[in-house]
């Protein structure tokens, strides 16, 4: 069994279980009387305040006997965006390391270590914030539009517009649009940018929604060949989310590589 060490900077509350179940909710069959976490039928969870686009790294012992089944998975409050570690093959005592990048809006984590057979174990359990390069995940989905619609509507286009998804472009006409909804965090810039190509001398606009309340200016489309184009969108304080409007006018306008990252 691990040695039982301090780290200061830890966020998990007695996360060497020094204090058997001080500070873990626990449900069902979990037994910590060996100062450690040996979790049966049930789970053990610790919830904690957690900052939005950032990363942490957890690291840890684990253990899994007699045919164990679990996992260990960390969770924001943020729906979707769950990192789970399956805790099935058997090992004695093993260090392992797991980073996770909190979405935006994200204000709490829970970590959980469950099991629903045998003896799943963990101990020394240390989450702390990663110090190395900040990543800058895509915020848009299917931008690239290869999953035809996936993640798209088209809500409010008029009664005979065009929108068409042929998974490789968007192409829209005659007020024909496509939008998508994405979180932000309040206060960060962003880089936003995509490509467009109008034909028979149409044009188009990319026009934007920040929730609860705002805008940014529209961007004219209407060149003839594949052009990006590229802006930095600095967020309202209050900002929780980004409506990206894509909207052509007449002609054909075709969209492409539609991408929102946190600036660096």
């Amino acid at each position: 069994m691990p040695g039982q060490s301090t780290l200061i900077n830890n966020l998990l509350r007695n996360g060497n279980f020094s204090k058997f179940g001080a500070d873990w909710t626990t449900q069902d069959s979990v037994d910590y009387s060996r100062q450690y976490c040996r979790v049966l039928t049930g789970q053990a969870s610790q919830v904690i305040d957690a900052s939005a686009e950032t990363t942490y790294l957890l690291e840890f012992w684990s253990q899994v006997l007699f045919k164990g089944n679990g996992t260990l998975s960390i969770r924001s409050n943020v729906p979707g965006a769950d990192l789970e570690v399956e805790l099935n093959d058997f090992h004695v005592w093993r260090w392992q390391q797991i980073s996770f990048t909190t979405p935006p809006a994200t204000t709490l984590l829970t970590v959980a270590i469950t099991g629903t057979s045998g003896e799943v174990c963990v101990d020394e359990m240390q989450l702390t914030l990663d110090t190395g390069i900040p990543p800058r995940p895509e915020l848009v989905l299917n931008g690239d539009f290869s999953n035809n619609m996936d993640h798209w509507n088209t809500e409010g286009s008029p009664i005979g517009s065009r929108t068409h998804f042929d998974g490789n472009t968007l192409e829209c006409a005659l007020g024909g649009r496509a939008r998508q909804t994405v979180p932000v965090t309040g206060g960060n810039t962003y880089e936003f940018s995509f490509r467009s190509r109008s034909d028979f001398g149409g044009h188009g606009f990319c026009r934007f929604e920040v929730e609860p309340s705002g805008t940014f200016a529209e961007i004219r489309v209407d060149a003839s060949s594949w052009t990006t184009y590229p802006e930095e969108l600095a967020m309202p304080a209050s900002a929780t989310a980004l409506t990206i409007i894509l909207i052509g006018i007449d002609g054909a306008e075709f969209f492409d590589d539609v991408s929102l990252r946190r600036k660096a």
